[in-house]
């Protein structure tokens, strides 16, 4: 069986593409995660966010619970020995499983540094680009429509501000310099060129989906959450056009 040593890693600061990239690799094969965030109105589709892999960038992972109970997450805090020990476990079992595997979530900007050190030497490294103010935009939008226990006010303020994408943005940049990069540009793969931007990333992360998973994947780009993004920023664009 074959051992898939490193991971195909998705980037983004957020609203920019990073669900759908997910999305479509798991649609080709990459285990993504076996417990998977929630699926949610903003994204209706899904995140394709591993489980394990989010709480950890939260400082958590899972231990047993209390006598007689099943699993739950303990929080000995990011990058404790104790976390580590918890996190070499999780790597090692995705490592094991001789399939291509990967992860997505947000906050990987945080860890990249440290994953990249400690533990991936050639993962394959795909970065969701889009325009910052496109993403607030976006945020805008998902913060209308997101539920109530998602995200608290406060929190909402701090990321919908192009600084705080921006100060992301800056992160990626660091971790990676030097390194073989595929850079997936958002509008070209939801709404302008989406075969070739599915071509692309399926032959960087060196997979081979049959014409008919293609073809769910060209259906699959198509979330309504995008087109009411594309539609808002199209408004606003109007109203400065004509001010």
């Amino acid at each position: 069986m074959a051992k898939y040593e490193d991971p195909i890693m998705v980037l983004g600061v957020g609203r920019c593409g990073t669900s759908v990239i997910a999305g479509l690799l798991h649609m080709a094969g990459v285990y993504m995660g076996q417990e998977m965030t929630q699926t949610r109105r903003p994204n209706p589709k899904g995140y394709f966010e591993d489980l394990d892999f989010v709480q950890a960038h939260r400082g958590r992972i899972r231990g047993p619970g209390p006598k007689g109970t099943k699993e739950a997450w303990t929080d000995p805090g990011a990058k404790s020995p104790e976390w580590e020990e918890g996190m070499k476990e999780i790597i090692e079992h995705r490592r094991s499983l001789g399939t291509p595997w990967g992860f997505k979530d947000p906050a990987t900007c945080y860890f990249l540094d440290y994953w990249l050190t400690f533990h991936f030497k050639f993962p394959k490294i795909i970065w969701a680009m889009r325009d910052l103010f496109e993403c607030q935009k976006s945020l805008i939008v998902w913060a209308e429509h997101r539920p109530p226990d998602m995200i608290s006010d406060e929190e909402v303020l701090q990321v919908m501000t192009k600084g705080f994408l921006a100060s992301r943005e800056k992160l990626i940049v660091s971790a990676i310099k030097g390194r073989e990069v595929l850079i997936v540009d958002f509008n070209e793969l939801v709404f302008n060129d989406q075969k070739g931007s599915i071509d692309r990333i399926m032959a960087y992360a060196e997979l081979n989906p049959s014409k008919k998973v293609l073809n769910q994947m060209l259906d699959f780009v198509e979330f309504p959450d995008r087109k009411d993004d594309w539609a808002y920023m199209r408004s606003l664009q109007k109203n400065v056009d004509s001010s």
